[in-house]
């Protein structure tokens, strides 16, 4: 720089510090915070192109009411095992969660109490451990999942748990959360760390408060300009990683530092020389400006370069930190130069005297060794270097983002809890989403079972859940093989064969409602007989040919059980009833004793009829129901008097009592022709009665009582015959005689129902013109009419049924505790064979589908069945097109070796997928964490060679020379495989990390080539200042003489702020912070201070080609 800018320093230094304190009072009260415009999601610093993301847009397609949301695992756990106490605390948690109390972000909650078919999925085996998963309607890196995570942290905390058990939240958001908040402590402790340091370190180098206050208030200036632009420019929508906040306060302190000692000990250096402040500031600036231009740089186009990785995290994270690093460079060349202007003489206070630059003796010496003998040093140096290399091959790159965090931490500590129950693939899974090319992918499970199989036998997966086997239970695919389902349709027609022994137990068993059901069955047969290796099955036809018989007689049945029918049947048989009677009654014949007890029919009826209005009251209100009811007893009655009126020793009993009234009338000549006068009808009704008894009863008419009723009866009609002739004197001996006939014939009938009564007294007779021989009994009587009341109770029933019909079509009903009729035992017999013969045909039909092996179908009525809807829309796109497989994994989710299984299962996935048609991607947490791996090993590659390449044209631009920048460069990646080979030792074997973040090599390269090239820079300016009229070997020990102890105590300081990164709870930060501050050590006590040097005396005036430096 010339020395215009020196003076212009000078001019406006009030200035200058004016707009550095108002730039810095804006960007810290007014820019937005850097934590909360930053990204932490791993999947946003994805490219698109990225498998994972497509398989994750893919999953949002086919699963829109999902999106990408964040979800918590609630990990409850008691060694030993839960218990009541424990399993009621985790309900009303879930009763929080689910209430309006519970956070806006919580979408939903799943549970054994929200979903109790998940116990398997939720309970451990050894019911130590109980999971309830929370989802969010947030992303799992939205803030409102973070303050959701909160809230219900701080809930839990605030309710008295059962003693001894243990609650944690684990998770996508429950991690990402804690991760956050390590983060920004992380960022708190470093800054703190990183500040105290660098004031210890000033205050040791100068020695004045004073001259420590100007660096730290430039560093801190610049700081806090950096972070306000970086967050106006996250807040305009430049995806900043989190990590940015940690990484830009110890490179702005890191590099701000060793900016402002070049500047104030090259000051000191002039100042001693010419004793002139103004002078000494001018001929500073233009001396060192130029240098530290060129050395921030090199840096600043190290850190752009990683702009041309794919992960975004690294593209964003190098220029943030670019960014950084020049606000810190225009500092240091403005705002420290103005300080020292303005602070004048009191820089130094309180040791103003100590002016004199000491020439570094120490350094020389080393410079004088590494120069005298060049190559023995230089050859040590290298083999001492490259003996770390040795534990290269065993660094193991990881993204564990759970050791990311410290194992107190809630989320980890949830997922020790969740792994001693479960098996820890559970906490994040991998995602295989299957799409069917044309139709929907339940057309034909085969292939899917076929895809899930083909995960199943690989070595890394612990189980499959599938819309085939939902509980990752590879035995409950069995539900949806053609064999299963013919076995249990089977089985399902058990409780109707015993129905069928059991009218009673036919209620409830109507096809349009049983489950397993005929009409069931017979849509399921239909639809499976689709695939060809069912129907071509020998026993199918068969099958289909009795399910449809059996079909069509439990449809007869069961309309045979319904009411109205039944009230129809009874309907008819009253009014049948009524014509038998009506017939039975009219015509002479004698009466054939039935089995049935007419009264205990009526009982039953009415007993049916009484079941039947206290299983439907709607029934029971109908006025017809009330009348039949009485009807019932009315014609009990009747049937009972008829049966009395129709007993022959009745009948008898009464011609007796009526032929012994007729014998005391024959006291007079009237009395006798009222007997058997051409008037008179009574004898006539007699001798008609006992003709047709005779007739109807031979076995009466053999009876010797019934001979002389008829002998009797003849004498009778001859006498009355003569009554009409015989003389007025003859009359009283007519009398006489006619009434010894009447009594003898009364006698003779009461003997005769004593033979009757003797050998069949329950015989029954209809005599003609009953009501008329009744009626000629003493009193009038009335004969009974059973057959006008059949016929009301006829006419009732009828009302009734129409009714029933009417209102009530489908309603069946079963009486209890009455006899069932012959015609429907007989059919209830032959329809259970059908049923039975049925059973076997579908039994013989699941053992040929199972013979050749598995054949999958889904039955159409599961796709319907409520039931089961929640479990297909999990499984099932809304266009049926998709379906999801979620794999469990042996590994813990986010190990190298879940990475390592997930590459294979990828390749495997897609070549079983193709082999049946369907189209596959792969997603989920151990996917995006293997694309990262895969990104970040293809940016190391890509990075570094643009970033050695980058940094060795700005030194050959500087240098003006080819030769020396290839040699420092290569002194600079010499110095990076150390570190990592350090690093590696470190971590693995003496700290036990899992192994070394994917992030950490690609940073640290980075950073230690840049910064390497950096302290290479300040070296080799200085030894071409120096050669010029000294020679080259000369110039390095003059150059180290002066350099030496500034340097070093700039990579002690830079090695100390990158090292307060360590004091992180991120273990990403840990291990970078160590690498870089391990890898500036080693260039600076080493490559810078020996290797270097010894190097570039081997080459003397060769340095410079194919320029030249000016020689005495």
């Amino acid at each position: 720089m010339s020395r215009t800018f020196g003076q212009a320093i000078l001019r406006f230094k009030w200035l200058i510090l004016a707009v550095w304190v108002i730039a810095t009072i804006w960007m810290a009260t007014q820019a937005p915070l850097l934590k909360n415009v930053a990204i932490s999601e791993t999947s946003e610093f994805l490219p698109k192109s990225a498998p994972s993301i497509q398989a994750q847009d893919a999953l949002i397609n086919a699963f829109p009411q999902e999106g990408n949301q964040g979800t918590a695992i609630i990990v409850f756990s008691r060694p030993g095992g839960l218990t009541d106490a424990d399993t009621a605390y985790a309900k009303s948690l879930g009763e929080w969660l689910a209430s309006t109390e519970a956070p806006t972000a919580v979408r939903e909650v799943s549970s054994i109490f929200t979903q109790p078919g998940t116990e398997s999925l939720m309970v451990s085996p050894d019911r130590s451990t109980m999971l309830m998963s929370v989802g969010f309607n947030t992303g799992a890196y939205e803030q409102a999942s973070i303050n959701a995570i909160a809230a219900i942290r701080n809930h839990i905390a605030s309710t008295a748990l059962p003693q001894g058990l243990s609650v944690h939240l684990t998770g996508t958001s429950a991690i990402s959360s804690d991760q956050r908040t390590a983060l920004f402590e992380g960022v708190d402790r470093t800054t703190l760390a990183t500040i105290v340091l660098v004031i210890l370190v000033l205050l040791l180098i100068y020695r004045s408060p004073v001259a420590a206050m100007a660096p730290l208030l430039t560093i801190a200036m610049a700081y806090l300009v950096a972070r306000g632009i970086l967050g106006y420019l996250g807040a305009g929508g430049w995806r900043i990683s989190s990590f940015v906040d940690n990484f830009i306060i110890v490179i702005i302190f890191g590099v701000g530092t060793d900016y402002c000692l070049f500047i104030i000990s090259r000051f000191r250096e002039e100042l001693a020389r010419r004793n002139n402040r103004q002078e000494a500031i001018v001929v500073t600036m233009s001396a060192i400006g130029a240098v530290i231009t060129a050395s921030a740089s090199t840096v600043i186009v190290a850190l752009m370069l990683m702009v041309s990785g794919e992960f975004v995290m690294l593209q964003t994270m190098g220029p943030a930190m670019a960014l950084a690093v020049f606000v810190t460079l225009i500092a240091g060349l403005t705002l420290t130069p103005a300080l020292v202007a303005i602070i004048g003489h009191y820089l130094f206070w309180p040791r103003h005297d100590e002016l004199e630059h000491d020439s570094g003796r120490i350094w020389r010496r080393v410079a004088e060794i590494a120069t005298t003998r060049s190559g023995p040093v230089a050859a040590i140096v290298v083999i001492i270097l490259l003996i770390p290399y040795l534990t290269l091959p065993q660094l193991n790159r990881t993204f564990n983002v759970l050791a990311e965090l410290p194992a107190k931490t809630d989320s980890v500590q949830g997922f020790k809890a969740l792994s001693q129950g479960f098996d820890p693939g559970e906490l994040s899974p991998v995602t295989v989403l299957l799409t069917a090319a044309q139709g929907n992918v339940l057309d034909d499970v085969t292939k899917i079972d076929r895809v899930t199989a083909v995960l199943e036998a690989a070595p890394e997966v612990q189980r499959v859940r599938s819309v085939l086997q939902p509980t990752g239970d590879e035995a409950t695919s069995a539900m949806f093989h053609v064999d299963e389902q013919l076995k249990q349709a089977a089985n399902a027609l058990d409780p109707l064969i015993k129905g069928l022994d059991n009218p009673q137990g036919m209620a409830g068993q109507s096809p349009a409602t049983q489950q397993g059901s005929l009409a069931e069955l017979q849509s399921y047969l239909s639809d499976v007989g689709r695939l060809p290796a069912v129907s071509a099955k020998p026993a199918y036809s068969e099958t289909l040919r009795l399910v449809q018989s059996v079909a069509a007689g439990l449809a007869r049945l069961t309309d045979a059980m319904k009411i109205s029918t039944q009230l129809d049947g009874l309907s008819k048989q009253m009014a049948q009833l009524a014509q038998t009677l009506t017939s039975a009654m009219t015509s002479p014949s004698a009466v054939t004793t039935s089995a049935a007890d007419p009264s205990s029919q009526l009982k039953n009826m009415a007993s049916y009829l009484t079941q039947m209005g206290q299983a439907q009251p709607a029934l029971a209100a109908q006025v017809s129901y009330q009348n039949a009811l009485k009807d019932i007893k009315t014609l009990g009655d009747e049937l009972v008097g008829a049966q009395q009126m129709l007993l022959v020793t009745n009948q008898l009993g009464m011609l007796a009592q009526q032929l012994q009234g007729m014998s005391k009338t024959l006291s007079s000549p009237t009395g006798a022709l009222a007997l058997t006068g051409s008037s008179g009808q009574q004898l006539q009704l007699i001798a008609s009665y006992y003709t047709d008894l005779g007739k109807s009863l031979p076995a009466v008419a053999t009876s010797p009582s019934y001979q002389s009723i008829l002998t009797r009866l003849a004498k009778l009609n001859a006498a009355g015959r003569q009554m009409q002739t015989i003389a007025p004197a003859d009359i009283a001996t007519a009398l006489a005689a006619l009434k010894a006939e009447v009594d003898g014939l009364a006698a003779d009938t009461l003997a005769l129902q004593q033979a009757v009564a003797a050998q069949n007294p329950s015989a029954q007779f209809v005599p003609q013109n009953l009501q008329t021989l009744v009626a000629s009994q003493p009193g009038g009587a009335s004969v009974p009419n059973p057959a006008a009341a059949a016929q009301h109770l006829a006419d009732d029933l009828a009302t009734l049924a129409a009714f029933a019909r009417a209102q009530l079509p489908a309603a069946t009903f079963t009486p209890a505790g009455i006899p069932i009729s012959a015609e429907m035992q007989q059919a209830l017999a032959q329809m259970k064979q059908e049923v039975m013969s049925l059973q076997a045909a579908l039994n013989r039909l699941a053992a040929e589908t199972a013979a050749d092996g598995p054949i999958h179908y889904l039955p159409r009525s599961v796709l319907t069945d409520q039931r089961v809807v929640s479990l297909l829309r999990y499984f099932v796109s809304g266009d049926g097109k998709s379906t999801r497989l979620t794999v469990i994994l042996k590994a813990v989710p986010y190990s190298a070796q879940a990475n390592r299984d997930v590459t294979r299962l990828e390749a495997e996935v897609k070549k079983a997928a193709n082999a049946v048609g369907l189209q596959a991607v792969t997603g989920g947490v151990p996917v995006i964490l293997n694309d990262v791996q895969e990104t970040l090993s293809r940016d190391f590659t890509r990075i570094s060679i643009f970033t050695i390449f980058g940094v060795l044209i700005v030194l050959v631009v500087l240098l003006r020379s080819l030769v020396a920048p290839i040699y420092l460069v290569l002194t600079v990646l010499l110095s990076y495989g150390t570190t990592i080979g350090l690093s590696t030792l470190v971590f693995q074997d003496m700290l036990g990390h899992e192994g070394v973040n994917y992030v950490v090599p690609i940073v640290v390269f980075v950073l230690l080539v840049a910064l390497g090239a950096d302290y290479n820079i300040f070296l080799m300016s200085r030894v071409r200042e120096e050669a010029n009229g000294r020679g080259t070997r000369e110039g390095i020990r003059v150059a180290s003489a002066f350099t030496g102890s500034i340097i070093t105590s700039c990579g002690i300081i830079l090695a100390g702020t990158f090292a307060a990164m360590m004091v992180a709870p991120i273990q990403t930060l840990f291990q970078v912070g160590f690498a870089v501050a391990a890898g500036v050590l080693v260039d600076t006590f080493i490559i810078r201070a020996v290797l270097v040097p010894s190097i570039a005396a081997m080459l003397g005036e060769r340095n410079w080609w194919p320029g030249k430096i000016k020689t005495l």
